[in-house]
């Protein structure tokens, strides 16, 4: 089974990111001294990343720009986490068919930790297509 099979489809990518800033905004109503989740607007030209880090060493990201929606997580306890390997290289399959037009988001600063894309599953949905992955 992969991530693939867990969610039926992610949604739109503009509702995506909607439901992303309302969880932050609750969050941060709720608690904001402790609060897990964070949205930050515009982080780049039209970039707008939604991150949780739960204090333990789990943590998940969507990553809101026009050309879609691509979300990672990373569980420390995982099999699949790269920091079991000395070279630090992720198992093969987590990016595979990712389209072109999100490529790029596993190679932008704010989705490395250490200089390395710290990632443990994938997944995204393109603007405008209807299948996601």
């Amino acid at each position: 089974m992969t991530v693939r099979d867990l969610p039926p489809l992610p949604p739109d990518p503009a509702e995506l990111r909607a439901r992303c800033l309302g969880i932050a905004l609750l969050d941060s109503v709720l608690d904001g001294h402790a609060a897990t989740r964070a949205f930050a607007r515009d982080r780049r030209p039209g970039v707008d990343p939604a991150t949780t880090d739960n204090g333990s060493g789990d943590q998940y990201a969507v990553v809101s720009e026009p050309a879609g929606a691509f979300l990672y997580g990373f569980d420390h306890e995982s099999d699949a986490g790269p920091w079991r390997e000395e070279d630090r290289e992720h198992r093969p399959g987590p990016l595979d068919g990712q389209p072109a037009s999100l490529a790029h988001c596993a190679r932008t600063p704010e989705s490395a930790f250490d200089g390395f894309f710290d990632a443990t599953v994938c997944a995204w949905r393109a603007s405008g297509d209807a299948t996601g992955a």
